[in-house]
């Protein structure tokens, strides 16, 4: 493993800070993508998280320990030619979607990740509004986000 627990809860404190920042989502978006040479229409949830991860190490005044990427597929190859996958979830750590199409972090260990939600906080995603109250969406709200999120078939990776 490159970091420590210290590291990864600074990652975290980053991502907090974003998702609570006024500057425009297409500021923002811009900004993570431009970090990893992506162009504007890209999907951006792996940019956000090496952003993060980019802040914390000049933070720690060291080198950025994930893969300047963009792509899920790219991060997910990394990780397993460097045999960085985990079991069990932690702090800090970055989840990969079973389909390797999202990436995010982990906001809180849940030792019961398999059964009950785990804690996240992502980039481009979406969540839902029932602006009419009859409980079903009505409305995609889009950006950065915490989340509830069902990882039990997730993939799980720790710098």
């Amino acid at each position: 493993m490159f970091t420590n627990q210290s590291f990864r809860y600074k990652v975290l404190e980053y991502a907090k800070i974003e998702v609570k920042s006024p500057a425009p989502l297409s500021e923002k978006r811009k900004k993570y993508l431009d970090l990893v040479d992506l162009g504007p229409n890209e999907n951006y949830c792996v940019a956000f998280v090496y952003w993060c991860y980019e802040q914390t190490a000049k933070f720690f005044g060291t080198i950025n320990p994930m893969l300047k990427t963009g792509r899920t597929s790219t991060l997910y190859a990394f990780a397993e030619d460097h045999n960085l996958f985990v079991e069990q979830p932690e702090i800090g750590d970055i989840y990969i979607k079973h389909n390797k199409g999202h990436t995010a972090l982990i906001l809180h260990s849940n030792s019961e990740y398999k059964k009950k939600k785990t804690r996240t906080i992502e980039g481009n995603t979406a969540v839902y509004r029932d602006l009419d109250g009859d409980g079903e969406r009505d409305d995609e709200l889009w950006g950065l986000f915490e989340r509830n999120k069902d990882l039990s078939q997730a993939f799980f990776i720790r710098l």
